[in-house]
């Protein structure tokens, strides 16, 4: 089996290089259902702006793509709020009007983000060549200005949740993300590299049809510390909730154990910690491996279609970066803790990742983002949680890029998503590029 899946994976090698699909029918090994398959592959490679070489020799289709980051500096004066400071004042003050705030509000409100803007103007400082494109750092122009104060601190957050609110109301209130991702994408990733790879063909469906499970169990019985840092009950229970918030509150969608990232610094009223690491996706991978080991057959993909679950949450930027800029974590008049999390945000971009995930729909895609996947080779990771880990590193640096472009530009106008700075849908196809990559070296480490 495994030598007939490999000569289906040099057959379709040879497809995306050029070659006629007319040549393919003479393939001992591939039955009807096989030369089906891989026509529909072709086809979506040939109406494609893809060159399957470069793919596989450059390993990140736009190595130049640009995106932005904000540095500590900012981060340290003015905490998950930065993005005040980016967005354009028109836009903020539409937003504001778009809000429940009161007229009085504001006014008062944008006379804030006046203040706020001149005491904190920021500037792209640097420009660095990474392994993951350009990246285009903000620092203060006034590195010598004092972090918010704690009134300044609450007024800023008031000002903040109105426009957050303003930005819900123009998606119409949309909330729930799962309906948009869950099961049809992570199927998509599954079918497009489980199809090329060695496993038993009759174990692709059971590996397939396994990996959007981990959305519906929302991993209840996990023992992964997701949140290694020593702070209070009530603190981390609201980081959770936050998280928990992004998805469709009803259900156990985007528990913790679904996102991944490093260096996600807390700095909330009183509350400052250094997160190295947030989130429980590689550990909880990792664990239903060990689970898969002792079990064969259907089974065993099973849970090694949870395990890849996990993986794939893990080329998704917003599930491993700006992952607190995205709950929005804030310090209430009273002292204590507030969340309002920005489900939109995350909805609005996933849905445009699902709706061109087989098909460019939107004219700003080069390609769809499947093309990726299918075009993948192995890597050398050794392991399911090493995997998610690097993939992290490749997303996670985009995620502020996105989450200021969605905002700027709003949820229902991703053609203008790249006009902020970040090549949005580029940048994508980088983090799928490798997710193809990873998820074909998970698979064939396991089976």
């Amino acid at each position: 089996m495994r030598e007939s899946n490999s000569k289906r994976r040099d057959v379709l090698k040879t497809v995306g290089a050029g070659a006629a699909f007319a040549g393919l029918s003479g393939v001992a090994t591939a039955s009807d259902a096989d030369v089906d398959a891989e026509q529909a592959r072709r086809e979506i490679v040939e109406s494609a702006d893809v060159d399957p070489e470069r793919i596989r020799r450059d390993g990140i289709p736009f190595p130049d793509a640009s995106y932005i980051a904000i540095g500590d500096d900012v981060r340290e004066a003015v905490g998950h709020n930065w993005w005040l400071l980016r967005m354009g004042r028109d836009r903020i003050d539409e937003l504001l009007q778009k809000s429940s705030a009161s007229s009085n509000e504001v006014s008062t409100y944008g006379d804030r983000v006046t203040t706020l803007r001149d005491t904190y103007a920021i500037e792209e400082s640097a420009v660095t060549s990474t392994d993951i494109g350009q990246k285009h750092t903000y620092h203060l122009t006034d590195s010598d200005v004092d972090p918010l104060g704690r009134q300044e601190e609450i007024e800023t957050a008031e000002v903040a949740n109105a426009v957050i609110d303003g930005f819900r109301a123009e998606g119409d209130d949309r909330d729930d993300v799962s309906s948009n991702w869950f099961g049809g994408v992570h199927k998509v990733i599954s079918e497009s590299v489980y199809y090329l790879s060695s496993i038993p063909e009759d174990r692709e469906s059971d590996l397939t049809n396994a990996s959007p499970d981990p959305d519906t169990f929302g991993c209840k019985s996990c023992q992964i510390d997701w949140f290694p840092v020593d702070l209070s009950d009530k603190i981390e229970l609201k980081i959770e909730q936050g998280i928990r918030g992004l998805g469709n509150e009803s259900d156990a969608k985007h528990p913790p154990f679904h996102f991944y990232a490093t260096g996600a610094d807390l700095n909330v009223g009183p509350i400052s910690a250094d997160i190295a690491e947030l989130g429980g996706a590689p550990g909880e991978a990792s664990y239903m491996v060990d689970i898969a080991e002792s079990t064969q057959g259907p089974y065993k993909a099973k849970r090694l279609g949870w395990a890849a679950h996990y993986l794939q949450d893990m080329s998704v930027p917003l599930h491993t970066g700006a992952v607190l800029d995205q709950i929005n974590p804030y310090l209430e008049v009273d002292g204590s803790i507030g969340i309002n999390p920005r489900r939109g945000l995350h909805e609005a971009y996933e849905t445009v990742v699902s709706d061109n995930m087989t098909d460019s729909d939107s004219g700003d895609l080069t390609y769809p983002f499947d093309t990726n996947l299918i075009h993948s080779e192995e890597l050398d990771t050794p392991d399911v949680a090493t995997g998610c880990r690097e993939l992290a590193d490749v997303s996670g640096p985009y995620a502020a890029g996105i989450f200021d472009a969605v905002m700027q530009a709003g949820q229902d106008n991703p053609e203008n998503w790249g006009n902020y700075g970040t090549d949005v849908f580029d940048v994508t196809h980088n983090c799928f590029d490798r997710a193809g990559a990873h998820m074909r070296t998970f698979v064939e480490n396991n089976y």
